[in-house]
């Protein structure tokens, strides 16, 4: 951590700043929620929320949903995984889950700018999640090829991190020449 500052655990970041015992937080959405909700929060009505600085480094606070290619070999496969999704996040759902508090799971943008968000977490936040949205970029590889490079990736990550790997430097040249392999071969 840089002077001055602590990095944590999520828990420990969010259990401290719920409690009052920490002034500014970088975090994702659903920690703010949570701190408006004053069975969890001890800051309710102490606390504002801005956008993060851009260009985010990340990816922002949109996760969404995706339909498997492997899941969905054929046309009807896709067509069930597509109405799944679309009822999954249909503005009826999503006015569902801003009725029961649910703040993690809303998405939507004629949600968030809603009166009832408003009234429920405060115009600055929702105003903060709509400045957001407008830097979220995605920032993996737009490529077919990417899950097999993501693979690749992951199985050297967990080899560093179980111990049945060593060398990180070795590990990151193995990977980057992989990498440079599958560009050659679009």
């Amino acid at each position: 951590s840089a002077p001055g500052t602590q990095t944590g655990s999520w828990d420990e970041s969010t259990g401290a700043f719920l409690s009052g015992q920490v002034a500014i937080l970088v975090e994702s959405t659903p920690l703010s929620g949570m701190a408006v909700d004053p069975k969890t929060s001890q800051v309710v009505g102490k606390v504002g929320f801005l956008p993060p600085p851009s260009p985010l480094p990340g990816g922002g606070y949109g996760h969404g949903l995706a339909i498997g290619t492997k899941a969905n070999q054929d046309d009807a496969s896709k067509k069930c995984a597509g109405l799944f999704i679309a009822w999954a996040t249909s503005k009826e759902n999503e006015k569902r889950r801003l009725d029961a508090h649910q703040f993690g799971e809303l998405n939507r943008t004629s949600i968030l700018s809603s009166k009832e968000f408003a009234d429920i977490y405060g115009a600055d936040l929702g105003q903060a999640l709509a400045d957001t949205g407008k830097v979220t970029a995605v920032n993996f590889w737009q490529d077919p090829r990417w899950p097999d490079l993501g693979d690749r990736w992951g199985i050297i990550l967990e080899e560093l991190v179980t111990g049945t790997r060593t060398d990180v430097k070795g590990g990151l040249n193995e990977l980057e020449a992989y990498a440079d392999e599958l560009v050659k071969k679009k």
